[in-house]
């Protein structure tokens, strides 16, 4: 059954570098949203968080854009909300993802690898275009997407191999079946195996219980691929935008939330999604951005409050809560973290 969390306690923090944000901690309940604000450059204005993921270390690390782009940072939140930056030389609008070597790695102007003690290394520039997306997939390789191009990197960050698809992708993930699975606009998924064997499983389009504009996709804790899908488009919400998918390419849709394109898989192994009004074109819906729960068999809830705007992106923390990037409003705080398990301690 679907319902909403409303009302939830919401706490704006205000961080800087190395800054503990209380001298003990507070609990919180289930369900309850804080914020962060990332800390500004102070030659180059207030800085918004755009990607996030959980680091080998076990904190959570983001990228960060200041607002020319002249100090972009690397920054890493630990779960008691200390903030802590480190210098980017490239830009901070990119990709994170933690690699088979242990290692954190950023896509973005560039190919970077970040040090222990947070110093990050540039790695060349594999490739022309703009990085989509960068994951930790077969052979204990990483392998970025770059258009309708999937190349396969050593842990040096030298290229392998490159693979061609028959489609231009908007995501990618590493799948339960050992291969690849990408998305693409106005079609459906593509897997990739380490061969480069590609077999497309279309999606049966717009009005259907099928999306044909899939988004984000990522591994779920059932054995199946999970999809999102935005539509822009003026009309009534009744079509599905959350979707699994089988390793065999058979969709199961459910109705999801408007502007969907993030997903992550939560502590709690629910799905976790957004629902963003940067997509929505019909004036008469009024939802306002949510952060919204999926468990396998489709039930959903939501997550609101007045804190909250359009997420960027998702991710779940070794605390047991789930982290989020999101557009800035009038406080700044484009770090978000939802509470999820009971509190300890």
């Amino acid at each position: 059954m679907s319902r909403t969390a409303a009302g939830v306690a919401t706490a704006i923090v205000v961080a800087a570098s190395m800054l503990a944000l209380s001298a003990s901690p507070v609990l919180a309940d289930p369900g309850d949203l804080t914020f962060f604000v990332v800390p500004a450059s102070d030659a180059d204005g207030p800085r918004e968080a755009t990607d996030i993921t959980l680091g080998p270390d076990g904190n959570v690390w983001f990228l960060a854009t200041s607002e020319t782009g002249a100090e972009d940072v690397l920054g890493t939140v630990t779960s008691q909300g200390a903030i802590t930056t480190f210098p980017l030389e490239g830009s901070g609008d990119g990709h994170l993802v933690t690699g088979p070597d242990g290692r954190l790695w950023i896509a973005s102007d560039a190919l970077y690898k970040v040090r222990a003690d947070g110093t990050v290394v540039a790695k060349g520039r594999p490739g022309s275009g703009q990085y989509d997306t960068i994951v930790a997939g077969p052979r204990g390789h990483l392998w970025l997407l770059i258009g309708a191009k999937v190349k396969e990197l050593d842990r040096s960050g030298r290229v392998l191999r490159t693979f061609r698809l028959p489609h231009t992708a908007d995501d990618l993930a590493m799948g339960p079946d050992g291969n690849l699975w990408a998305t693409w606009t106005f079609g459906g998924v593509d897997r990739l195996t380490p061969s480069g064997v590609v077999t497309t499983f279309p999606s049966l389009g717009f009005g259907t219980a099928q999306p044909d504009d899939l988004q984000g996709i990522i591994a779920g804790p059932d054995g199946k691929l999970w999809a999102v899908a935005h539509f822009e488009s003026p009309g009534p919400q009744n079509f599905a935008r959350v979707c699994k998918i089988s390793t065999s390419g058979r969709f199961r849709c459910y109705v999801g939330p408007n502007g969907v394109h993030a997903i992550a898989v939560g502590p709690d192994d629910a799905l976790y999604v957004d629902r963003s009004t940067r997509f929505d074109l019909n004036p008469d819906r009024v939802d306002p951005p949510a952060l919204e729960r999926y468990e396998v068999n489709g039930d959903s809830s939501a997550f609101v409050d007045p804190g909250l705007h359009d997420i960027r992106a998702i991710t779940s923390g070794a605390d047991d809560d789930v982290w989020f990037t999101q557009d800035p409003g009038e406080s700044g705080a484009t770090l978000g973290r939802l509470e999820v398990a009971p509190p300890t301690g």
